[in-house]
């Protein structure tokens, strides 16, 4: 089992290196003022989307302290 949990978190990591590559590559913060709001709904799907990796990763690390 223990591997198994540090397969998923090793997994976990993977994804949240591909967010952040792909914050800092595609994610462009300069926008149109018509596009603003658009951008902060992206921003914030995409932000929800991380904080899930990090909260899953944390979880799966209290499960290899047990």
């Amino acid at each position: 089992m223990k591997k198994r949990i540090d397969d998923a978190i090793f997994g976990m990591e993977k994804l949240d290196a591909l967010a952040a590559t792909f914050d800092r590559l595609y994610l462009d913060y300069t926008v149109p003022p018509d596009e603003q709001e658009r951008l902060n709904h992206g921003a914030y799907v995409f932000q929800a989307i991380r904080d899930e990796i990090a909260l899953v990763k944390n979880e799966l690390e209290e499960m290899t302290d047990m």
